[in-house]
């Protein structure tokens, strides 16, 4: 068995691992249970694999469509979701949440016990844009991971993560959360700049115009990636609820004039 949480930024890395494993020898055991202010989903083994369900004791689930506005009118209950839809989750709880909006989309994978089966998929909100170039968090994650199958010296740090630049031309900054020196900066951001032109055309267009400035790679030591980039209370566990996202959408110099405050 390989037991591992399969979602998110931890996938590029899985599948690098898969690499050196018989698939036909190895099963694959998510080990997860959806959570963050609240539990999302717990795991279900009633059938031949794992489910992930909405069924954590006390919780009211709550389902939007994906391009619905958030009026309560629009808010759909478990059995409502349909088998290959999007929904993003909506929680209550004895604990203090009332319709909260997780902004957590989910794919339906199919029913168990009447129930939908969830899979996390991404962030919503999770996007940026200077000139019309509309980068989203999924852009930047299949970018990251192509910089990575390219330079495979990055597959061990712990956290690349896309942030938007403004000066002193808008550009996009590639932070490499490592206590680690890394070699080859230049290129770094080279290798990034061809992925986004790839997977975003309008990227493309905006840096043949010159609307956009060429990304640039920046290292930061680990804890101070976190305290910086990722916001992190000084002396504050990381572990406990940190999500490596693969873009923030504050600028890199909202960030820096944060951490002079």
């Amino acid at each position: 068995l390989l037991c591992c949480w399969d979602g998110g930024y931890v996938r590029p890395y899985l599948e690098r691992i898969w690499a050196h494993i018989d698939r036909e020898k190895v099963q694959h055991l998510p080990m997860y249970s959806m959570s963050t202010e609240t539990v999302e989903t717990l795991p279900d083994f009633r059938e031949s694999d794992v489910a992930f369900l909405p069924t954590a004791p006390g919780v009211l689930y709550e389902f939007l469509p994906i391009d619905a506005d958030e009026r309560p009118e629009l808010l759909l209950c478990p059995e409502d979701l349909r088998v290959g839809q999007q929904y993003s989750m909506v929680v209550s709880d004895p604990w203090g949440l009332v319709r909260y909006h997780t902004e957590d989309v989910f794919s339906v994978a199919r029913r168990v016990g009447g129930l939908p089966d969830l899979r996390f998929q991404r962030r919503l909100g999770l996007a940026f844009s200077f000139t019309g170039e509309k980068l989203t968090g999924d852009h930047a994650r299949l970018a990251i991971r192509r910089v990575i199958e390219q330079r495979d010296d990055l597959s061990s740090i712990p956290w690349l993560v896309l942030v938007p630049a403004s000066e002193p031309r808008p550009h996009y900054k590639l932070v490499m959360a490592s206590d680690a020196t890394i070699l080859g900066g230049s290129q770094v951001g080279a290798l990034l700049d061809i992925a986004l032109s790839e997977i975003n055309s309008e990227y493309a267009d905006k840096r043949r115009s010159g609307r956009l400035g060429p990304p640039e790679s920046i290292a930061l030591g680990f804890e101070e990636a976190l305290r910086v980039v990722g916001r992190q209370r000084p002396g504050r566990r990381w572990e406990t609820q940190f999500k490596f996202l693969p873009m923030v959408t504050s600028t890199w110099e909202n960030l820096m004039a944060a951490r002079e405050d």
